[in-house]
């Protein structure tokens, strides 16, 4: 009787070893996949504490963002060619309203000739309706000594729109009636043409990106005549407060004074100061 006692809690003994036995792989397997969730979500967290040195200090909302740019080219050798090119950048951007300046110049030349030398400055409001859909009154003068352009100023009321924007990417267009009044080849001159214009902008990290901008109008009393103003280049930041870029600067004009070539085309590189 004894012996059969025993037996029969050897038996009830060993089954419950033999269930805790088929149970542990499963408690083991979900205690790795805890703590390997565990670790992912600490090398997100360290890697997300991590800021590259060279990235700059993001605005406040509200806040001025200003910087200046200088770049300078030279060649020597055969042709001794120099060209320096120099602007300013203002943007404070609201919950409701953006606001915009820029002003930039060049001047070039080479053993017997200027080559370049023009100077446009640019300002701008932007009033957002949503998140995406905007109203846009933007002015702008230039003046071009190679192009034969005393003066260009131009008023662009418009209205636009973000196809793209995130923190990375931003893409938007814009169009309206624009009115220019012009001296050109020592003729005076103003008329109205119709814009359309795009902006583009894509972070690669925190320290680099992408930048395009374009614009083109049209003279409504006559369709040969008309302007392309574009703009594209990358930039790298080297410190918090200084970039490098490479940028390229396109001015097209379909009648041009008399005597003068339709496309002038600037490629520089130089330095960002955030101010």
């Amino acid at each position: 009787m004894k012996v059969r006692f025993q037996t029969k809690h050897l038996a009830s003994a060993a089954f419950v070893l033999a269930q805790l036995a088929s149970t542990l792989p499963a408690y083991a397997g979900d205690l790795n996949a805890a703590a390997s969730s565990a670790s992912v979500d600490a090398a997100k967290k360290a890697a997300s504490s991590l800021k590259d040195p060279c990235a700059p200090e993001k605005k406040a909302p509200g806040e001025w963002d200003l910087s200046g740019n200088i770049g300078f080219n030279a060649t020597s050798g055969n042709a001794d060619t120099l060209l320096l090119t120099a602007g300013l950048n203002a943007l404070r951007e609201t919950d409701s309203d953006n606001y915009y300046a820029s002003l930039q110049g060049a001047e070039g030349k080479n053993e017997e000739e200027t080559t370049q030398r023009f100077l446009r400055l640019d300002g701008g409001w932007q009033h957002l309706y949503s998140d995406r859909l905007y109203a846009v009154l933007g002015v702008a003068h230039l003046s071009d000594d190679i192009a034969d352009v005393d003066y260009r100023v131009f008023a662009n009321p418009g209205v636009g729109y973000y196809l793209l924007k995130d923190e990375d990417i931003k893409l938007n267009v814009e169009g309206g009636p624009s009115y220019v009044w012009q001296k050109q080849g020592g003729e005076s001159d103003n008329f109205l043409a119709a814009r359309i214009a795009n902006g583009f902008e894509w972070k690669l990290s925190e320290t680099s990106k992408l930048f395009q901008k374009a614009e083109v109008l049209l003279n409504t009393d006559d369709t040969d005549d008309y302007l392309l103003n574009a703009e594209a280049g990358i930039e790298a930041a080297i410190s918090t407060q200084v970039a490098l870029f490479v940028k390229a600067i396109d001015r097209f004009d379909n009648l041009p004074a008399a005597g003068f070539l339709k496309n002038d085309v600037i490629v520089t590189s130089g330095l960002k100061f955030l101010l």
